[in-house]
């Protein structure tokens, strides 16, 4: 079997297992994220060093949404407010690419808007 077969029958392994658990469990996992989290791991090369990337980039992201939510939350929820802060944290998302470990910066991206869908925040 090629590596690009291999791959497909692995990942597509990967989510129907999370599929089943999830519905013969009666557990609250959601497919999306998942398929978010596969899409950024294959974004970024796939492998060890593609995992390290979106781990780390997804991580990075999701901790900027949460520094929105709360920066929000603290200023009352101020439609223009709120605009300028969600542009603040996506400069910090593209800003600290030049940190080698954080600079998949689709990860970062992938990672706040799953944060955010999650959430069910509203920017």
């Amino acid at each position: 079997m090629n590596a690009s077969t291999n791959k497909a029958l692995s990942l597509g392994i990967v989510v129907a297992l999370w599929a089943v658990v999830s519905h013969f469990g009666k557990l609250p996992l959601q497919l999306w994220p998942v398929l978010v989290g596969l899409a950024s791991f294959l974004g970024a090369g796939g492998g060890t060093t593609g995992l390290q990337k979106s781990v780390l980039g997804t991580a990075s992201g999701v901790a900027w949404a949460l520094v929105y939510v709360a920066v929000s939350r603290a200023l009352g929820g101020n439609d223009m407010l709120d605009a300028l802060v969600v542009g603040a944290a996506v400069f910090g998302m593209v800003f600290q690419a030049r940190v080698p470990q954080l600079s998949y910066t689709t990860g970062a991206f992938v990672g706040a808007a799953t944060a955010m869908g999650a959430l069910g925040v509203r920017a």
